[in-house]
């Protein structure tokens, strides 16, 4: 996605990720901003899973943590991608942060911790890495464009690959597994609530879902060309 035409969204669930300390989102997209919507994406894993951090609507639903893969987005709508700490940092014009896991693509090139085992790919009974499954991911390219990805039988080296072979020059896990990757894309309709299509027609779950109230939090995108030259 052009990310002169775009704006990155992040909403909180109501739920995850920041329940368990009392810090719950909305869940919701505004349904004044249903006419620009573009497209939806699941967000990271569970609070407690990693306790990976989140900052959005003005709250802080997980604090967020040096090292870590983390994607921001900026008052002017700037999107950026880094390890926390290293390549991003904190500062007042921040909007909103979310971390997952380490990053995928890091400088144009596939992370070798892409083959790391324990769980820092995904909280399976076995070797993370290898686990193959639905996965999520979103990245940048190098001239700062937005990309979303998902697929079945994936390896978090796959997933890597592939995202790099599509011009990720950063890029990183959201979650995984079914139900609960989806990405879906809006079409404006006459009577205010937009159309949703799977990106891939075997995603499990419904299009819709983003439309309703979500326990958990994800990306949402809608047109804005501000600054669009």
């Amino acid at each position: 996605m052009d990310a002169r035409r775009i704006r990155l969204h992040m909403t909180g669930g109501t739920v995850d990720p920041g329940g368990d300390r009392g810090v719950k989102g909305s869940g919701n997209i505004p349904a004044d901003q249903y006419v620009n919507l573009l497209a939806a994406i699941n967000g990271g894993f569970k609070g407690p899973h990693g306790g990976f951090g989140m900052y959005a609507d003005g709250k802080e639903y997980r604090p967020l943590r040096n090292g870590l893969a983390s994607i921001a987005v900026m008052k002017d709508g700037a999107i950026k991608m880094g390890e926390w700490g290293k390549d991003l940092s904190w500062d007042e014009n921040t909007v909103a942060v979310r971390q997952n896991a380490v990053l995928l693509v890091q400088g144009g090139e596939v992370s070798p911790r892409t083959a790391e085992g324990n769980d820092t790919w995904g909280y399976v009974e076995v070797d993370s890495s290898e686990f193959i499954t639905w996965r999520s991911a979103i990245g940048l390219t190098k001239d700062g464009n937005l990309l979303f990805a998902a697929g079945n039988s994936l390896s978090a080296e796959t997933l890597a690959k592939a995202l790099w072979a599509a011009g990720a020059h950063t890029a990183m896990q959201l979650d995984i597994n079914s139900p609960y990757v989806l990405i879906s894309a809006f079409f404006a309709q006459p009577g205010g609530t937009p159309k949703a299509e799977r990106f891939m027609d075997n995603m499990p779950d419904s299009p819709a879902r983003f439309l309703k109230a979500q326990e958990r939090d994800f990306f949402w995108v809608t047109l804005d060309e501000t600054h669009y030259r």
